[in-house]
């Protein structure tokens, strides 16, 4: 398994120290982790093979080893969420909400699932509302995806704005759509990419088809 990591990985680490928030840093890392271990053990328990782990200023991407089926897809997506609502209802019922530290990481848990829950990509509702909409065909899916995001995003920077407005310079929401615009011609490549396999495989079926009505 390869394993990299983005240059500006230090940059958050260095602003995290020189703010005095090195330990609300720290816990935000181990409820990334946490968060990245399930979707690791969903595609172990799948069987798929993870290529490349590529580590970010703000979280990390896994690279599998092979094309994912829609339920595959689907399940690798919720995984993620899935171990934060656990993180919040364990630390809930272990009344470790009662200290300041556990208040923060079952916030923290929460507020992680629910932004991941977002759909739109690359969060994973949006990977698991595409892989539920593949079943009857990538390019549509694609298509409705690209749609949605762009609501998602303009849902966000509003939403942003207003915060930034009322509730003290509350930059969360509006770098979420900053994150998501620049993501949007991925989208576009992605769609272009779904086209072409599309082709190339009805190209394959036609050119089989051909060879099977051949008679000597």
């Amino acid at each position: 398994m390869k394993i990299s990591c983005h240059p500006l990985i230090p940059l958050p680490i260095v602003a995290a120290f020189f703010s005095g928030l090195t330990v609300q840093f720290a816990l935000f890392v181990c409820v990334l982790l946490w968060h990245e271990l399930f979707h690791y053990i969903a595609a172990r328990l799948m069987k798929i093979s993870i290529h490349a782990v590529h580590f970010l200023p703000f979280g990390l991407t896994m690279v599998v080893s092979k094309s994912l089926t829609p339920p595959e897809e689907m399940i690798l997506a919720i995984a993620g969420p899935l171990a934060n609502l656990i993180a919040c209802i364990v630390l809930w019922l272990a009344h470790w909400t009662r200290f300041e530290a556990g208040m923060f990481l079952c916030v923290l848990n929460f507020a992680f699932m629910c932004i991941n829950l977002l759909p739109a990509l690359p969060l994973d509702g949006g990977r698991f509302l595409l892989a539920w909409w593949s079943r009857k065909g990538r390019v549509s899916a694609y298509h409705r995806m690209l749609y949605l995001h762009k609501w998602v995003t303009s849902f966000c920077f509003i939403g942003g704005v207003a915060m930034m407005l009322l509730m003290q310079w509350n930059v969360t929401l509006l770098a979420i759509a900053i994150f998501l615009l620049a993501h949007l011609q991925n989208i576009k490549q992605e769609i272009e990419y779904v086209k072409l396999q599309d082709a190339v495989e009805k190209y394959q079926i036609i050119v089989d088809n051909s060879g099977k009505n051949i008679v000597t």
